[in-house]
């Protein structure tokens, strides 16, 4: 699995009770497909910039604190 040592990454920095984000400049169908690194998971906010742009200060700081 080429994903496997970020994945273990991920899985320890979940474990030591991190909270593991990503941004990026890719679409929302990329950045999707960060599903194989285990950050992914359905609770997760994913919106593409323009949208997080639009957005109030107070929400965008609770969405990336």
């Amino acid at each position: 699995m080429a994903f496997g040592p970020v994945w273990e990454a991920v899985a320890d920095c979940k474990l030591a009770g991190d909270r593991v984000m990503m941004c990026t400049g890719d679409n929302v169908l990329t950045a999707r497909s960060i599903t194989q690194c285990g950050i992914y998971t359905t609770y997760i906010i994913i919106m593409e910039g323009p949208h997080f742009c639009m957005l109030s200060p107070d929400i965008m700081r609770n969405i990336a604190p």
